[in-house]
């Protein structure tokens, strides 16, 4: 990090600023201290303001603190028929009113429950359903003063039993991390959490199933913070800390995150464990995972900090140092892969036993130059990313034996000048990203005529 802190010194000079640290729970003094002692920068006047949810924090880093109040019973009633779509003709003075102050008592003036709520209350619209939903489940939520766990529970209760799996999956991913909505619905797909129905072919399954299943949580705030393109897609998202704490709720031990890969004992992983991600971790060997290897179905390895977040001249590149004694074929359930800044490719050399994989990332490779030729054997692989590999010089012949991918991504893999012949054969290729024209002479690069061939290739 020192190499960070050199840059921040240089971007930041003698400015004054403002530094803000959101939802901050680190209770370690001595932490704090050496957090500050790396931030000397900034002129006379410069100011820290820190938010968080424990008191322990607030103590620890000032004598004084200001708590915030939730909302007051008026704004609380006032936001939650606003965002049901009721006139206050509608609500005024009716029975209703009554109903929603019940409901609003166990959201506590926190403004996420409110909003939560409103994801239930929007589809009923009498006043019989209201009053049912107050009696029959929000009289039900015992809660301590200041807790709105229960209440954003009972949100999550009223889901679909397949969407409520996907919701729980996100918690893999670390709090305030930018989510990529096409990336949750491959890795949804990858687990198959999304439900085939009798008029969905799986061509279809990822723009209608997937997208239908990301909407609904969306629809009723378990994402917020959206940014859209041009189109008015959604394009990335966030969790709320409280609904990220939820979701780790939800998934009990079928999900669990690493943070010190050599530092995690065997028993800090739970028995049941299906899902795994390694969060900022540059060093690891697998056999530190345990016995649970045969059971894992996701091994994603997370940055905290997404570097594209920061100026191009503050970027600094980072690797993976993934090792295994044996090989990765161990974890032979694996259905999902996410292998971002892989240092070197040893580790994938037996990835062809893999028979269950559908999703493989191996993004910001940047020292990979090859893949191995038993990748041709993952019959089931539907996701291949390589974006950023930018010494990946040849894409292996075997590649175009995998008849059921559907999304390749090649862009920006600078070192790569062509395609294999045959990729004419991925007939149910729909996403194709960074296509390489032959080199001439080149006898067994691929042409543009095989594209020809690939009629589900999206625009």
């Amino acid at each position: 990090m020192n190499g960070l802190h050199d840059k921040l010194r240089v971007e930041l000079g003698e400015k004054k600023l403002l530094l803000v640290l959101d939802d901050a729970w680190n209770e370690d003094r001595s932490k704090w201290l050496t957090l500050q002692n790396h931030l000397p920068y900034g002129a006379k006047g410069s100011k820290m303001l820190v938010t968080t949810r424990s008191f322990r924090v607030a103590n620890t880093m000032a004598k004084a603190s200001h708590k915030l109040s939730g909302l007051g019973e008026e704004e609380s009633l006032t936001l939650l028929m606003r965002m049901a779509g009721k006139e206050e003709h509608e609500w005024k003075n009716h029975n209703l009113e009554n109903i929603a102050k019940g409901i609003l008592k166990k959201c506590g003036g926190v403004p996420l429950a409110i909003m939560t709520i409103v994801g239930l209350l929007s589809s009923r619209f009498s006043e019989r359903e209201w009053s049912t939903l107050l009696d029959e489940d929000f009289s039900r939520i015992e809660q301590e003063e200041g807790d709105i766990m229960p209440t954003l529970k009972i949100s999550y209760d009223f889901l679909p039993s397949h969407v409520k799996q996907c919701f729980a999956y996100c918690c893999l991913f670390p709090k305030d991390y930018r989510l990529d909505p096409n990336e949750l619905v491959r890795l949804w797909m990858a687990q198959g959490f999304i439900l085939k129905s009798s008029t969905t072919s799986r061509k279809t399954l990822h723009d209608v199933g997937g997208k239908e299943y990301f909407m609904e949580l969306a629809s009723r705030s378990f994402f917020q913070d959206f940014e859209r393109d041009g189109h008015g897609n959604i394009t990335q998202c966030k969790m709320h800390d409280l609904m990220h704490d939820l979701a780790i709720m939800v998934a009990g031990g079928s999900c669990t995150t690493i943070i010190n890969c050599s530092g995690a004992s065997q028993e800090d992983i739970p028995k049941e464990v299906r899902h795994v991600s390694l969060i900022d971790i540059k060093s690891c060997n697998l056999e530190d995972l345990g016995p649970n290897q045969r059971i894992i179905r996701s091994l994603l390895f997370i940055d905290e900090v997404v570097m594209s977040l920061f100026p191009p001249q503050m970027y600094i590149s980072s690797s993976r140092d993934i090792s295994s004694s044996k090989d990765i074929s161990s974890f032979r359930n694996l259905r999902a892969l996410r292998f971002h800044g892989l240092a070197k490719g040893d580790v994938l050399r037996s990835i062809g036993k893999l028979k269950h994989l559908r999703s493989l990332d191996l993004s910001w490779s940047k020292e990979l130059r090859s893949l191995p030729n038993s990748i041709g054997k993952l019959l089931n692989l539907e996701t291949l990313i390589l974006y950023g590999c930018e010494k990946l010089e040849i894409l292996p012949r075997e590649v175009t034996k995998l008849a059921n991918l559907r999304h390749l991504d090649m862009r920006r893999c600078d070192s790569l000048t062509c395609m294999p012949w045959g990729i004419g054969n991925l007939t149910n290729l729909e996403v194709l990203r960074g296509f390489r024209v032959e080199e001439r002479g080149k006898w067994n690069a691929a042409r543009m005529n095989e594209l020809r061939r690939l009629t589900g290739l999206k625009n």
